[in-house]
């Protein structure tokens, strides 16, 4: 079976160009991330709307609940193989698409790649102030999303009494600033819409979660960059710049 992987950083657009592959070839996505099997962590973890999928297939390694505890990398890599082993007596070829360092340096690291054939498409950051730009408006859209969705804020919130589940929680980019601010002010999370300075609150948040995102992004580069630099030797390399 063939496995296209595509790996960037985070908010790089690594989501939006599976789906965009998956359209054109009917094949599936399996997403290389743990956190997005939370689906109570949905909003922060960047897990997509099932209308921003377009009907194509997107698969996770598993369902999982905030109380369930921490998926490691050893157990989603162990999900990941079985998943493969299913996939190919159905398909020719699968995409695998996220940013997660220790799953990825899991799977790199194991024979599993050798049974297929693989191609890699590493997105890249043309453009330092747009790439700073548009994840910041994806953050912000997390804090303040439109419609049904819940907020990080809101996620946070129907956890925030479980002190087991916020300390797992709290291990996650994103959800620690929020968290860590909580603390250091002696608030909850339902109480940020009701203090005086909302809106100074939020864009402090907002620049907080940034400067984490952008510092993880730099961590996932490093390592990518290495990865790369191991299968140089591979003719099916493929590198894209965005």
């Amino acid at each position: 079976m063939k496995l296209h992987i595509i790996i960037g950083g985070t908010g790089v657009g690594k989501t939006s160009r599976s789906v965009s592959l998956a359209l054109k070839t009917g094949v599936p996505v399996i997403v290389i991330d743990r956190i997005q099997t939370y689906p109570e962590l949905a909003t922060g973890s960047g897990r997509p709307n099932p209308d921003e999928l377009f009907g194509t297939t997107r698969l996770y390694l598993t369902e999982r609940q905030v109380t369930d505890g921490e998926l490691s990398a050893d157990q989603a890599y162990l999900l990941l193989v079985i998943l493969l082993r299913k996939l190919e007596n159905q398909h020719d070829m699968v995409i695998l698409e996220g940013g997660s360092i220790s799953l990825w340096k899991a799977l790199f690291s194991s024979a599993e790649l050798k049974r297929h054939q693989i191609t890699i498409e590493y997105l890249t950051v043309a453009n330092e102030p747009m790439y700073k730009q548009k994840v910041k408006h994806r953050i912000q859209e997390m804090l303040r999303p439109q419609g049904q969705t819940l907020s990080m804020i809101e996620e946070i919130e129907i956890l925030w009494n479980h002190q087991e589940q916020i300390d797992f929680v709290r291990t996650v980019v994103g959800y620690k600033e929020i968290i860590d601010w909580c603390f250091a002010n002696n608030i909850t999370p339902k109480d940020i819409d009701n203090i005086t300075n909302r809106e100074l609150t939020y864009n402090h948040l907002t620049q907080k979660i940034l400067d984490a995102h952008i510092n993880y992004s730099k961590k996932q580069y490093i390592f990518f960059e290495r990865i790369l630099n191991n299968y140089q030797h591979n003719n099916s390399l493929i590198q894209l710049t965005q």
